[in-house]
């Protein structure tokens, strides 16, 4: 493992991945069919909070978060052809898959989202 820069001495460090999988490099090299799943995803998702119903605050964050990590991520693969990852963490002596701030928005905004449920505001 090769770290560029601890934050936290031997916990949170900076690093340079590139990954054209999903999370922790799963499916790698099949970059077209992320973009692609991305797409779809991310217009089913503006769909949904633009004329299936009308969101609660809380769940316009949540897509929000969710929306916003999609579209940073597929932005590195239409530019790059690959995503950037670049926060490492370890904790004794296991480094946890490198990852990205879009990552942290899709796995917060996907996990509220089962914590909490989907609620909506009738029209």
């Amino acid at each position: 493992m090769k770290v560029d820069l601890f934050l936290i001495p031997n916990f949170l460090y900076l690093t340079f991945v590139t990954n054209t999988g999903t999370f922790w490099g799963l499916f790698s090299n099949i970059n077209i069919f992320f973009m692609i799943l991305s797409i779809i995803v991310l217009s089913l998702l503006i769909y949904i909070i633009t004329v299936k119903t009308t969101l609660n605050k809380l769940n316009t964050i949540l897509y929000s978060l969710v929306i916003s990590g999609i579209i940073g991520n597929l932005i590195d693969r239409i530019i790059r052809g690959y995503v950037v990852d670049f926060i490492g963490i370890k904790i004794f002596n296991y480094n946890f898959p490198i990852f990205n701030f879009a990552d942290i928005y899709i796995v917060i905004g996907v996990l509220l989202f089962i914590l909490i449920g989907e609620k909506y505001e009738t029209r």
